[in-house]
């Protein structure tokens, strides 16, 4: 029916209990569903929040922390206690000199990784990605690299394991997005060189990334061929310290197909994305070397549906899924699109 390009974010306690926080005209809210009550009254957290700028997480004892920009040129951190959301401010920049785009927030053992897009206006083409890193101890702080973009800048994804904090992100090369990572030793406490992990020439948006358990990177994006959104895999591993990848195939054809997705369930890898304001999917029960042909979620076609930031402590959750976004229907019915269990 429609797909609204509305970002929010679902958190599953581990009880079972559902947070949903979203923006509506400047403000953040959160409207929590009790398993045994159903769905509370929305309240609000953040005011002049710029659009979309948070990221909000869970920890293992399922506390909230989350980090958001605002229009005044204050970068917040959200926590949770007492079964309310705080707020501290973490610094503030000059609004008339900067910008701030895509804050990243992690929690991982007793560190904490924040980032985020760094811009001085007067460069328009040139964006530095800023990172702050807590070992337990101390804070580091650098601006680890200049990401040229215009008019456009992707956002970045981070993954983080126990050897490495991994940024996956798009850079010029030749006037056209290009993939890379970097990443940060947690042992040596310093970068290593970017890798350039596409060379296609075209221009690209939407990157995704998942991780699975065997350590394998299954990263998708959408790319301009002949002048159409082409869903488009890379399938890369990390062996000794150097990058495999294989060839890049195409999942889709070409149809401005946008914002493709990952979700693992079970032995299925489904890429699933939004095209013509409906949802189409295939899947790979092969570790994403043999694809399915796509086809369309036909729930999409009579169902007004957006795009999640999905967290969760569950445990049904966790042993049944992995992903990091998922598209499905809003309040007051929330119910996921897109793919389905396979047996």
């Amino acid at each position: 029916m429609t797909f609204l390009n509305k970002n929010q974010t679902i958190i599953r306690k581990s009880n079972g209990d559902i947070l949903n926080f979203y923006v509506k005209e400047g403000c953040l809210f959160n409207r929590e569903f009790f398993y045994k009550t159903g769905w509370d009254k929305p309240i609000s957290i953040i005011e002049d929040l710029k659009h979309s700028q948070l990221d909000i997480k869970i920890d293992n004892n399922d506390f909230i922390y989350g980090i958001a920009s605002n229009i005044k040129g204050e970068i917040l951190y959200l926590f949770s206690n007492n079964n309310s959301i705080h707020l501290d401010t973490l610094f503030k920049y000059d609004i008339n000199k900067y910008s701030v785009k895509y804050p990243y927030i992690e929690k991982f053992n007793n560190t904490i990784t924040i980032a985020y897009y760094l811009h001085e206006i007067k460069h328009k083409r040139e964006w530095m990605i800023a990172f702050h890193y807590f070992d337990g101890i101390k804070w580091s702080h650098k601006h680890i690299y200049s990401i040229k973009a215009f008019p456009i800048i992707n956002p970045f994804l981070v993954l983080i394991d126990d050897k490495y904090t991994n940024i996956f992100y798009f850079d010029l090369v030749n006037g056209k997005e290009e993939i890379f990572i970097r990443q940060f030793s947690n042992n040596l406490k310093a970068w290593e060189m970017p890798i350039q992990l596409t060379n296609s020439n075209n221009q690209k948006l939407y990157l995704n990334v998942l991780k699975d358990k065997s350590g394998i990177y299954h990263i998708t994006w959408s790319e301009f061929l002949k002048q159409n959104l082409v869903v488009r895999y890379l399938k890369v591993s990390l062996k000794e310290n150097n990058f495999f990848a294989n060839d890049i195939i195409s999942l889709s054809e070409p149809a401005n197909c946008s914002f493709p997705t990952f979700v693992k369930t079970g032995d299925a890898l489904w890429s699933v994305w939004t095209q013509m304001d409906k949802l189409y999917s295939c899947y790979s029960l092969d570790c994403g070397n043999t694809w399915s042909d796509p086809r369309i979620d036909t729930k999409s076609e009579n169902s007004i549906f957006i795009r999640y930031r999905f967290l969760s402590n569950n445990h049904q959750d966790l042993r049944n899924f992995n992903l990091n976004n998922i598209f499905g229907t809003s309040y007051p019915i929330m119910s996921f699109l897109g793919f389905k269990n396979i047996k």
